[in-house]
């Protein structure tokens, strides 16, 4: 039976609830950097807090697998080699985190908005102007974008 603190809380659960507070509010923080936040949200960025906190803690028991492979024994009693059931899960929930995060277009990936020029390859014309000598840098000609991937309403 697990040891139980003071008041009978088990203690990863006041932890797992603090780390849902930091991401949901991680989340919120981008999403009104992004002007994009909105109250009705809240029960999206709370969903995806939890996708988010269980997709990192299914890694983190991934990362600490000895192996990669497991070894079971077929009816016949023949080895049999696969993937361990735990990366197939974690493959199953990055992809709910990348949908959710969609959802909230804070997905690098998802950009709505870009320009035709970004379209056509602007960035990667800017990158190589400025490694062929063109004056400039890279990074002063591309536009920073927030972690939303959506230019900010300035």
């Amino acid at each position: 039976m697990d040891k139980l603190e003071k008041g009978g809380k088990k203690p990863h659960l006041e932890e797992n609830r603090k780390k849902l507070r930091h991401i949901s509010r991680y989340m919120r923080d981008q999403l009104r950097k992004c002007g994009l936040y909105r109250p009705e949200l809240g029960y999206q960025i709370d969903l995806t807090a939890r996708n988010v906190l269980l997709y990192r803690q299914l890694s983190d028991a991934c990362m600490s697998l000895p192996d990669v492979t497991v070894t079971e024994r077929s009816r016949e009693g023949d080895p049999r080699v696969r993937i361990h059931p735990l990366f197939e899960a974690v493959k199953k929930q990055a992809e709910i985190v990348r949908r959710d995060l969609t959802v909230l277009y804070m997905n690098r990936g998802l950009k709505k908005d870009r320009s035709d020029e970004e379209q056509a390859g602007g960035g990667l014309d800017a990158l190589m102007e400025a490694l062929t000598g063109g004056g400039e840098t890279a990074g002063d000609t591309a536009e920073r974008r927030p972690v939303c991937g959506r230019p900010r309403k300035d």
